[in-house]
């Protein structure tokens, strides 16, 4: 009953592939087999939903591709009161590109092959990458231990890591990511003095499209899909991903990831 317990905690969330069947022919036997079928079926549905984003996002790109061409052929002849005009429709069209693109990044974040391409990486020079490339003239703090390394997906954790400075950038300042190994996991914490978020949504950000906020909106640019790609990217490691306000005011997110 305690397997069957810890695999329905699991598949709430998120995880379905939880092994809980038994061999048992009494009630809680059948009812193990029947959270593992149900487990399976989730796990095909929402498989499914996020391919049928990623193929929408896909079959957006061609359009998008042709419209950016016909607004660059007008623009050569019209005046220049008429492109102004032009160029909100530009704004327009490079607002649905960027979700398109958000779109594809969360698809392939959440679709994985089950074998990971890993290596070594050295947390100080990456991290100083990662700040370079999404922080560039912030001020950004790094605290971490020179020799500390990580065996993991590169790509992932570098998609995961810009995600969530890229959003702390956009919606606060004197931000800082600390690194540190701590009971048995590799930490990376990213801490700003922004705004926050209400304790009701804490636990939907990484939810896709989701701005809880009246100050996470789309005027402050994005489409909700940042964190939530962060999230799948961490999950793909092995690893796991919360969210909390400070004390002193700002949000802090916790990366934890398995050393190798």
């Amino acid at each position: 009953m305690v397997a069957i317990t810890k695999g329905a905690e699991s598949i709430a969330e998120g995880d379905f592939e939880v092994e809980v069947a038994t061999s048992r022919l009494d009630e809680i036997g059948q009812l193990s087999r029947s959270l593992q079928k149900m487990a399976g079926k989730l796990d095909d549905l929402v498989s499914g939903q996020k391919r049928f984003l990623g193929d929408i996002a896909h079959e957006l790109c061609s359009p998008l591709v042709r419209i950016r061409m016909g607004l660059g052929v007008l623009e050569n002849q019209l005046n220049a009161d008429d492109r102004k005009k032009l160029e909100t429709v530009g704004g327009e069209v490079e607002e649905l590109s960027q979700l398109v693109n958000e779109l594809l990044d969360f698809s392939k974040a959440s679709i994985q092959p089950k074998s990971l391409a890993v290596t070594e990486i050295n947390l100080e020079a990456f991290c100083s990458e990662v700040i370079s490339r999404e922080g560039a003239g912030e001020d950004i703090q790094l605290s971490i231990p020179g020799s500390l390394k990580l065996v993991t997906n590169e790509d992932l954790l570098r998609r995961a890591l810009s995600n969530v400075v890229r959003n702390a950038v956009r919606y606060a300042k004197e931000i800082e990511i600390v690194v540190r190994e701590r009971n048995g996991m590799i930490e990376l914490e990213v801490s700003d003095r922004g705004p926050g978020i209400s304790d009701d949504w804490l636990e939907h950000i990484f939810e896709p499209f989701t701005r809880p906020d009246i100050a996470r909106t789309r005027e402050a640019g994005g489409a909700g899909l940042g964190l939530a790609i962060t999230k799948t990217c961490i999950e793909s490691l092995k690893g796991r991903i919360t969210a909390s306000n400070r004390s002193e005011g700002g949000l802090s997110v916790l990366l934890k990831l398995p050393p190798s």
